[in-house]
């Protein structure tokens, strides 16, 4: 009909539907690229989340080993600790790391204090 409405069709026309061609890859490559990101997470359970750290105790030797007000320096480059003993039978440790930023202190003895790098 002359001057109607373009939009629908009339009675005995035929709609055309264009339907866009497929991807010749079913799922497109995002589901692809999604499917082997979650491949790799499962590989990843796989194996176990540890931590591979040097144990926290050992065995620093005998009180008698430990002269009283002498600052030893055998522990530090192996363990970062110094052990110190104060008073008959009283032994301290203390650890030569700098908590800030994790540099390995070293002690002055004739000054009697710690000493950080720069």
């Amino acid at each position: 009909m002359p001057g109607g409405n373009p939009g629908i069709p009339e009675a005995g026309e035929r709609k055309l539907h264009l339907v866009a061609a497929r991807s010749p890859i079913p799922g497109g490559r995002g589901e692809i690229l999604t499917c082997f990101a979650a491949a790799a997470r499962d590989l990843r359970l796989l194996f176990p989340r540890v931590l591979f750290e040097p144990p926290t105790s050992f065995k620093a030797g005998l009180p008698t080993e430990y002269a009283v007000g002498d600052v030893p320096r055998k522990w530090m480059k192996s363990q970062s600790v110094w052990i110190v003993e104060h008073a008959e039978k009283h032994l301290r440790a203390a650890i030569g790391i700098c908590t800030h930023l994790g540099c390995h202190a070293s002690w002055l003895g004739p000054e009697k204090q710690v000493q950080v790098p720069p």
